[in-house]
C-alpha cells in the first residue's frame, strides 16, 4: 500500500474512531494549570491558565491567569476563539454563556441563538428556563421557557427567586404571589404546587419539606412518604436521618420504601456514606443502615465519609482512616480528603514552625502512593496523581499500587 493511502487511512480512521486520538488531561494545582496528552506529554505549560476543565461532554475551556476570563481549546490546547467568557458551560448540544451579567444560548460553534438579553439561563429538559430581571431582590420575577433553539415565550409563573438547578426532573422553587415553595416541571409547570415554607432538592427521587407541623419526605408528586412531624432532616442516597426534639431516628431506603432501623434518644447526628455516625455525650458510633453498630469512638471523634465504604475519623490526635470491613485504621494526619479520582486520599501535616501544610497521598489500602512533602497535590484523572514541588509539576502513573513519575515540568516556564 502507498504512503498516500496510508495517510488517507489514518485520517479515515481518526474520523471514524476518535477516541484513538490522544485525550487532553487538565492538572490544576496553586492557582496554575497545565494541559497534558494521556501519555503525559506537554500540551500547555503552567503560567498561561489558572485552571483548565474538561466537561463530560468533551468541551475544554480555561480561565486567563490575566483577565480571569474563560475561553475554549482544542484537544491540543490551542484556542480556538479569541472570545472571552464569564461562564461557558456545555449543555448536550447547547452551550449557555455568560458576559458580565447577560447570558446567550449558542450552539458548540458558538453561533448565538439568543440575543445576551437574559439574567439568567438554567437547563431543563429539552429546552431551558430563563429570566430578563434580577432574580435576587425582592421584586417578583416573570419565567421564560426556551426551546432546544433558543425561542422564548414568557409563562404564567412568576417567582421570588431563581429556582434551583433541576435534580429528577423537577426545580425547587418558590412562588411570588404565596411566598411559599414548590417544585417546577420541565415546561415550568408546578408539578408539585407550592405548599411548603422550606424544601430541598430531590435525592433519587424523594425531597426533604418543612410545613407548619414539621419536616417531613415527600415523593415527585408531593405525596408524604414521611409525615412532617420532624425538626430537622438529612437526605442520602439510601438513608434519611431524622430528629425530633433529643431523640434520632435512621431510615434505610431500599426498593419496599422506607424502614425505620434505629431511633436513639440524647444524640444527634450525621449521615457518613453508607452509615450513620450517631454522636452521644459519651461516645461517637458508627452504624450501619441496618441498625447495627460497626465502630466505638471517643466522644470527641467526628466521622466523615471516604471512600468505598470506608470512613474518615477526625480526633484531638488528627485524622486517620478507618475501614468497617477489615476494621482497620490507617496512620494520622492533619487533613485527610478523599480524591475519587484516583481512589486516593489527600493527606497532610502541619509545618508548627513555618505554619504550611505539607501534602502527599494515601492508597485506598492504607499504601502511601506520594510521602508526605509535596505543596499540593491532586487527581487529574483515573491513576493519575499531579504534585507541586519545589517550582515544578511532578506527573505520577498508578501502577501496581504504587505511583510511578511519568513527567515533570517546571512552573515557571
Amino acid at each position: 500500500m502507498s504512503s498516500k493511502r496510508y495517510i488517507i487511512v489514518f485520517i479515515l480512521m481518526c474520523l471514524l474512531f476518535p477516541g484513538a486520538a490522544r485525550a487532553a488531561v487538565p492538572v490544576n494545582l496553586d492557582g496554575c494549570a497545565l494541559l497534558l496528552d494521556d501519555n503525559a506529554a506537554l500540551l500547555v505549560h503552567a503560567g498561561e491558565y489558572s485552571r483548565i476543565r474538561k466537561s463530560s461532554d468533551g468541551l475544554l475551556t480555561a480561565c486567563l491567569l490575566e483577565t480571569g476570563k474563560w475561553i475554549v481549546l482544542d484537544e491540543s490546547g490551542n484556542p480556538i476563539t479569541e472570545e472571552q467568557y464569564d461562564l461557558i458551560r456545555p449543555e448536550g448540544d447547547k452551550l449557555i454563556l455568560k458576559k458580565g451579567r447577560h447570558y446567550a444560548l449558542a450552539d458548540w460553534n458558538f453561533s448565538l441563538l439568543t440575543g445576551w438579553e437574559y439574567s439568567l439561563l438554567l437547563p431543563a429538559g429539552e429546552g431551558y428556563f430563563a429570566f430578563r430581571t434580577n432574580q435576587w431582590d425582592d421584586a417578583a420575577d416573570i419565567l421564560y421557557l426556551l426551546d432546544a433553539e433558543g425561542e422564548a415565550e414568557p409563562s404564567t409563573r412568576r417567582l421570588a427567586y431563581a429556582p434551583d438547578e433541576m435534580t429528577c426532573g423537577l426545580s425547587k422553587a418558590m412562588s411570588a404571589d404565596s411566598g411559599l415553595y414548590g417544585y417546577l416541571g420541565e415546561r415550568g409547570e408546578w408539578a408539585v404546587a407550592p405548599s411548603f415554607s422550606a424544601c430541598g432538592a430531590f435525592v433519587s427521587g424523594i425531597a426533604a419539606a418543612r410545613v407548619s407541623s414539621g419536616v417531613g419526605i415527600i415523593d415527585p408528586d408531593g405525596t408524604w412518604l414521611l409525615s412532617p412531624l420532624y425538626s430537622g432532616m438529612v437526605v442520602g442516597e439510601n438513608a434519611i436521618l431524622c430528629r425530633e426534639r433529643e431523640t434520632l431516628y435512621l431510615y434505610r431506603r431500599d426498593e419496599e420504601g422506607l424502614m425505620m432501623v434505629l431511633q436513639y434518644e440524647d444524640a444527634h447526628g450525621a449521615l457518613c456514606g453508607d452509615y450513620a455516625a450517631v454522636y452521644t455525650e459519651d461516645y461517637a458510633y458508627l452504624y450501619d443502615l441496618y441498625g447495627s453498630v460497626q465502630a466505638t469512638f471517643s466522644a470527641e471523634t467526628l466521622l466523615y465519609p471516604g471512600l468505598s465504604g470506608q470512613t474518615i475519623a477526625s480526633d484531638r490526635n488528627g485524622m486517620y482512616l478507618y475501614d468497617p470491613g477489615t476494621q482497620q485504621i490507617f496512620g494520622f494526619y492533619d487533613f485527610i480528603q478523599p480524591m475519587p479520582a484516583a481512589n486516593a486520599y489527600r493527606v497532610a501535616s502541619l509545618d508548627e514552625s513555618s505554619g504550611d501544610y505539607s501534602f502527599g497521598v494515601l492508597g485506598e489500602d492504607g499504601s502511601e502512593l506520594l510521602e508526605i512533602g509535596y505543596k499540593s497535590v491532586d487527581a487529574p484523572g483515573e491513576k493519575l496523581l499531579a504534585a507541586v514541588d519545589e517550582g515544578a509539576v511532578l506527573v505520577f502513573r498508578i501502577r501496581d499500587g504504587a505511583a510511578e513519575q511519568i513527567g515533570e515540568y517546571p512552573l515557571s516556564d
